[in-house]
C-alpha cells in the first residue's frame, strides 16, 4: 500500500490556485467591487491554510464570464509558473519519468484542490498515458472553466518537467463545445478535442511519458513527497459558515439520518433560514448533506472495518448501491477499493 498523508477536511481547498484565478480574473477585466463580493478572499494572500471550496465555487460565478471571454480555464493555466502551486509543482520534475510524476502528483492532489476531487493516471496497452480528473461540482457554475483549467495545468506541469513543448495525444471534455474553440487548440497544440467527452482527461504519448526527465533526483522526489505530505495534513483550515452547517451535520449522524429541520434547530434557525443562506451560498440542503455524507463514509472506510453495508446504513444511503455510486462518480472506483488504497 503506497504511503498517503492525512486527509485534510473535504470541502477545503488551499490558497494557491484561488489566486492563480483571482490574477487571471483581474487579467480579464473583472473589477475590484465584483470580487470583493466572494467572501473570505483577502485570506488567500496566506499560506498554510486551507479554505472553503465555496470561495473558488463563488469566485468562478463572479469572474467566470469575464474570463471565459478572455480565454476561459486554459488561459488561465497558461499563467501558470513553475512555484505558482508551492510544492504540488515539484512533484512532476524530480521524478524519474513524466509518468510516474504524473502518479505522484495525482495521488497527492489535496496539495492543490479539494480531497472530494481526483485524479487517475492510467496506462493502455499501447502505452498511452492518460490522466483522468473528477470532481463533485460539475455541475457548479464555470466547471467547464475547472476542467479546461486542470488539464491545462497538467499539460504545463509536463512541458515544464520534460524541458519541451510536448503535444497531448488527445484532450477530453465534458462540456460541449464553444462556438469557437481554436484558442483551445493552440493552448493544448492539438486538433484532437473531444468534447461532450463525459469526462476530463488528457492523453500522453508512450515516447513523451516514458522518457527520463532531465531533473531526475530520487534523494529530491522522496523529499518533495514527504513535504507535499506534511503541507497537506498540517495546514489549518479557515472555516466559514458552510463548515459550521457541515458540521452541525456530521453531529445530527449520532442521531440518525440528519434533516433539514433538526440541522436548523442545532443552527438556532427557521428550515426557511437555512435553505435561504445555503441559496446565497449558491448550494442547496442536498447537495451539503451529500457532502457531508460522503466523508463520512469515506472516513469510516479508511478508520474503521465496517462492512460497506453497515457504512451505507449508517451514513443514511437508502442502500448500499448509492454509496457505490456516489463513490464510482467521485473517485473512478468503487468503495471496497477507496479503502485499499487509504486504509490506515
Amino acid at each position: 500500500m503506497q504511503p498517503h498523508p492525512e486527509t485534510p477536511a473535504y470541502g477545503t481547498v488551499p490558497p494557491y490556485l484561488l489566486r492563480l484565478t483571482v490574477d487571471a480574473a483581474r487579467a480579464a477585466g473583472v473589477r475590484e467591487e465584483s470580487l470583493a463580493r466572494v467572501p473570505g478572499l483577502g485570506s488567500i494572500a496566506e499560506d498554510g491554510i486551507r479554505l472553503p471550496s465555496v470561495m473558488a465555487l463563488r469566485l468562478w460565478e463572479v469572474a467566470g464570464a469575464a474570463i471565459e471571454s478572455w480565454g476561459g480555464g486554459a488561459r488561465v493555466a497558461q499563467s501558470w509558473t513553475p512555484g505558482r502551486l508551492n510544492v504540488w509543482d515539484y512533484l512532476f520534475r524530480s521524478a524519474p519519468t513524466l509518468a510516474e510524476g504524473l502518479r505522484v502528483a495525482s495521488r497527492l492532489l489535496p496539495a492543490v484542490r479539494d480531497p472530494l476531487e481526483g485524479a487517475q493516471v492510467t496506462q493502455d496497452g499501447s502505452e498511452l498515458v492518460t490522466v483522468t480528473y473528477r470532481t463533485p461540482y460539475g455541475d457548479m457554475p464555470g466547471a467547464s472553466h475547472v476542467s479546461e483549467l486542470a488539464l491545462g495545468l497538467i499539460l504545463q506541469e509536463a512541458r515544464a518537467a520534460t524541458g519541451r513543448p510536448i503535444v497531448p495525444s488527445r484532450v477530453l471534455l465534458p462540456h460541449e463545445a464553444p462556438r469557437d474553440h481554436r484558442h483551445l487548440v493552440e493552448i493544448f497544440g492539438t486538433r484532437e478535442i473531444g468534447f461532450g467527452a463525459g469526462r476530463t482527461a488528457i492523453v500522453f504519448g508512450a515516447a513523451d511519458a516514458s522518457a527520463p526527465l532531465p531533473g531526475a533526483d530520487p534523494t529530491l522526489s522522496a523529499i518533495v513527497q514527504g513535504y507535499a505530505e506534511t503541507a497537506i495534513a498540517s495546514a489549518r483550515p479557515v472555516l466559514g459558515w458552510l463548515d459550521k452547517v457541515h458540521g452541525e451535520v456530521a453531529a445530527a449522524f449520532r442521531d440518525g439520518a440528519p434533516t433539514l429541520a433538526g440541522v436548523a434547530h442545532r443552527l438556532a434557525m427557521s428550515p426557511r433560514t437555512l435553505q435561504r443562506r445555503l441559496g446565497e451560498e449558491g448550494t442547496t440542503w442536498r447537495e451539503e448533506l451529500e457532502r457531508v455524507r460522503h466523508a463520512e463514509s469515506a472516513r469510516l472506510l479508511r478508520e474503521t472495518s465496517l462492512g460497506i453495508e453497515s457504512i451505507a446504513a449508517r451514513v443514511g444511503y437508502q442502500d448500499v448501491r448509492a454509496l457505490r455510486r456516489a463513490f464510482q462518480r467521485i473517485h473512478g472506483h468503487p468503495p471496497s477499493l477507496y479503502r485499499r488504497r487509504h486504509a490506515a
